[in-house]
């Protein structure tokens, strides 16, 4: 690896300077919305998964929307609906979402998904299984305890970051899960890492 990445790496994630190496990213997810539905219920939703420590994580169906950052659309024109109070796009209800995908009623005009979510959605069991290493979360927004990082060898963003929090049951929920740059870590990561691969 070149000595100015190294350098760059170190500065921004100081606790895994030699986390140079990328792993083999699964493939991509290129379904429409309704089909991406139907594989994550088959494969992802109510399916447990165990990550490093032992820790039981699942993924609940309602997470669906939220993993792909749906938000509201006009659907008659695709543009993004905005909450006149706060100036944002307004976010997609999951019983909405869920109930318009069941019986066949879903718009896709009618909603705004970012594509890196879709693309990478199935990648969600690998990083929970075997991240490169687990922090306290410092996001700003997102609630949660835990997040679970994985480098990968892909063009553009290539850190998969899955949040978690905990459930119930003593174990992990995931409550969302998005791509970013290596050099952005710092902005979703406590330093101290919680848990990293040997």
């Amino acid at each position: 690896m070149a000595a100015d990445l190294k350098s760059e790496l170190a500065k921004v994630y100081p606790l895994h300077a030699a986390f140079a190496g990328k792993a083999k990213h699964p493939p991509y997810c290129d379904l429409a919305i309704s089909e991406c539905y139907k594989r994550f219920c088959t494969e992802l939703a109510g399916k447990e998964f165990r990550d490093p420590r032992g820790k039981s994580v699942v993924i609940h169906e309602d997470n669906f929307p939220k993993l792909l950052g749906m938000k509201l659309a006009d659907p008659q024109t695709g543009q993004p609906m905005i909450d006149p109070n706060s100036g944002k796009q307004r976010k997609a209800k999951a019983n909405r979402v869920l109930a318009e995908l069941k019986t066949g009623k879903f718009v896709d005009a009618a909603y705004t998904v970012e594509i890196g979510r879709v693309r990478t959605l199935f990648w969600v069991p690998d990083v929970i299984t075997d991240p490169h290493a687990i922090h306290p979360n410092a996001h700003p927004v997102v609630a949660g305890d835990e997040v679970y990082v994985k480098r990968y060898d892909k063009n553009g963003s290539e850190v998969k970051l899955v949040v978690m929090g905990p459930s119930e049951n003593r174990g992990r929920v995931i409550i969302t899960s998005f791509l970013t740059d290596i050099s952005d870590l710092g902005n979703y990561i406590k330093e101290a890492a919680i848990w990293t691969k040997k």
